[in-house]
């Protein structure tokens, strides 16, 4: 807090607060009171928001008793603190949706319930997600159907290794119709399974 003149102080605030600085009167427009902050027992108007490289700085001056208070703002350490815990709530959030968009041939792979949660609590773009893990199954089951085909006729061997990767030639075109179709986020057998046993060892370590 930095004291001004004529009873005026001034915060500078690392993040914007979301607070409105008052809107002077003119011949066509009535004057707006600045956003009422509560205080160390005082009300204060916010009247001027300066953005900066350094932060953001509010200076303020006592209320008005002409104003109607609609929305009362707090300011004090419990307000602080919440705030700041939001902050690296999103924070956090961001990190993590940019994360499951770089894993996408992965992370699309997991059940459909699981990638619309993220589409709802992070924004991730579900249907993509299944259309991006389509790509390397679909090429690895056209493959092994291929040298499927091939092998029927003579014409080269299949590891018997190999034949279970024939499954993704199917469910990678149902999947990836399914999204570009629906909109709708459809997971791939093997990560329903990687998921729910996941879970599962999670949940006993979680109760060990």
């Amino acid at each position: 807090m930095v004291p001004g003149t004529g009873g005026t102080v001034t915060l500078l605030c690392r993040e914007p607060k979301g607070w409105a600085a008052r809107k002077e009167g003119t011949p066509t427009a009535v004057e707006h009171p600045g956003s009422a902050v509560q205080w160390e027992g005082t009300l204060w108007e916010v009247l001027s928001v300066d953005p900066g490289r350094d932060g953001v700085r509010y200076r303020l001056a006592a209320w008005d008793g002409r104003h109607v208070v609609r929305v009362r703002h707090l300011y004090d350490a419990g307000t602080e603190a919440d705030r700041e815990r939001e902050s690296l709530r999103r924070a956090d959030a961001v990190r993590l949706r940019l994360l499951i968009l770089a894993a996408a041939p992965l992370t699309g792979l997991l059940p459909g319930p699981v990638q619309s949660r993220w589409e709802v609590e992070l924004g991730v773009p579900a249907a993509r997600l299944t259309i991006l893990s389509t790509v390397i199954p679909f090429i690895a089951g056209t493959a092994t159907f291929v040298l499927t085909m091939a092998a029927a006729f003579g014409a080269c061997s299949l590891p018997s290794g190999l034949l279970p990767l024939i499954w993704f030639f199917p469910e990678s075109i149902l999947r990836f119709g399914l999204a570009m179709s629906q909109s709708i986020p459809v997971g791939s057998v093997p990560g329903l399974v990687f998921w729910y046993v996941w879970r599962g060892i999670a949940r006993g370590s979680a109760k060990a």
